[in-house]
C-alpha cells in the first residue's frame, strides 16, 4: 500500500462555489480536497463517473449485510455488500446513504459516520466510481424484504469469511480506525489488480 498517494495531507480553502456549505466539508475537513475533487466534475458535468455510497449498519457485534441474489444482471450477484448505491441530483452523500438505507432495508438511519471514501476506476462500463463509506449505530423501522437481495445480520468477527469483492477483505477493516481514508482499488476482469490508501488524521 502506498501511503503518499496523489492527494496532499492537508485541509485548504474552497475555489468552487456552494462547496463550503456542503455537508461533508463541514463534517470532515480532512478529506476536504479528495471530496472537493469529486463535487467540482460532477458540476462540471464529467462523463464516465459515478458517485455512490456504500453503509454498514451495526448493532451488538453484527452487522447488517446483503447478499446479491435477486436481480438479473447484477455485476455484484453472488456477493454479499453492504448497503448503498448512486447519488441522485441535489444529493449530499449523507441523504443518499439515509435514502438507500432506507430502500433497501426498511431501517431509518441517523448521523451516518462517514469513514473514508474510495475510488474504483473503470470499475463498471467503463466508469469510475467514487465511493463514500459510512458507518452506521443509530436507526429504527421496520425490516422489510429487500428488492437487491437476502438481508442478513452478521457477527463481525465473521464477515470476511463471506463471498466478497476481494477489496471488500481490505477495507473493511479500516471502517475501524480512527483515521479517516482515500483508498484506490483498481480491478480488471473481476479482479483485484492494485490498491493503495491514505489515512488522514484529524484536523
Amino acid at each position: 500500500m502506498d501511503d503518499r498517494g496523489g492527494l496532499e495531507n492537508r485541509c485548504g480553502p474552497c475555489d468552487h462555489r456552494g462547496f463550503e456549505s456542503h455537508p461533508l466539508r463541514q463534517q470532515h475537513c480532512r478529506v476536504a480536497k479528495a471530496a472537493r475533487l469529486c463535487f467540482y466534475m460532477t458540476c462540471r458535468g464529467a462523463k464516465k463517473m459515478k458517485l455512490a455510497t456504500l453503509c454498514y449498519l451495526r448493532r451488538n457485534g453484527q452487522t447488517l449485510m446483503l447478499h446479491r441474489n435477486k436481480k438479473e444482471n447484477d455485476m455484484h450477484v453472488g456477493k454479499w455488500n453492504g448497503l448503498g448505491g448512486k447519488l441522485e441530483n441535489g444529493e449530499s452523500p449523507e441523504e443518499c446513504a439515509i435514502r438507500e438505507i432506507r430502500e433497501e432495508s426498511g431501517y431509518i438511519a441517523k448521523n451516518p459516520i462517514f469513514r473514508g471514501m474510495i475510488t474504483f476506476p473503470k470499475f463498471s462500463d467503463d466508469e469510475d466510481w467514487y465511493v463514500f463509506l459510512f458507518v452506521v449505530t443509530e436507526f429504527d423501522g421496520q425490516w422489510i424484504d429487500s428488492a437487491e437481495g437476502h438481508l442478513q445480520w452478521i457477527p463481525d468477527d465473521e464477515i470476511l469469511d463471506l463471498p466478497l469483492w476481494e477489496g471488500d477483505r481490505i477495507f473493511i477493516p479500516w471502517l475501524d480506525r480512527p483515521e479517516i481514508f482515500s483508498g484506490k482499488f483498481v480491478y480488471q476482469d473481476g479482479q483485484l489488480k492494485h490498491h493503495e490508501v491514505v489515512f488522514y488524521p484529524s484536523c
